[in-house]
């Protein structure tokens, strides 16, 4: 079995508790708003969601490796700030309505 890394933790506790509620909207959504299509169509773009995020990682895990420690200090602090200023804007958006 492979180690418990502390990304692995992250992973679970953020990510996982957004994932029932999510699920169970769409579920209801679904069921009662109109036909089949509309659940398959939501049902594709959530899957969508949360695969592709996990393909990307596959797909860069090698460049992601070989990167050094200050190369990748500089993207997860892009990826912060960017984070940051996405939050800020929607907050805008939000407080105007």
């Amino acid at each position: 079995m492979p180690p418990v890394t502390s990304s692995s933790v992250h992973f679970t506790v953020l990510v996982a508790p957004c994932i029932g509620p999510i699920l169970g909207a769409i579920l209801t959504l679904s069921s009662t708003s109109g036909g089949m299509l509309d659940g398959i169509w939501l049902l594709s773009i959530y899957s969508a969601g949360l695969g592709v995020p996990f393909l990307l990682a596959a797909l860069f895990t090698d460049a992601i490796a070989k990167c050094d420690g200050e190369a990748l200090h500089a993207l997860i602090s892009e990826a912060s700030e960017a984070r940051s200023q996405w939050r800020m804007i929607t907050r805008d958006e939000n407080a105007r309505l």
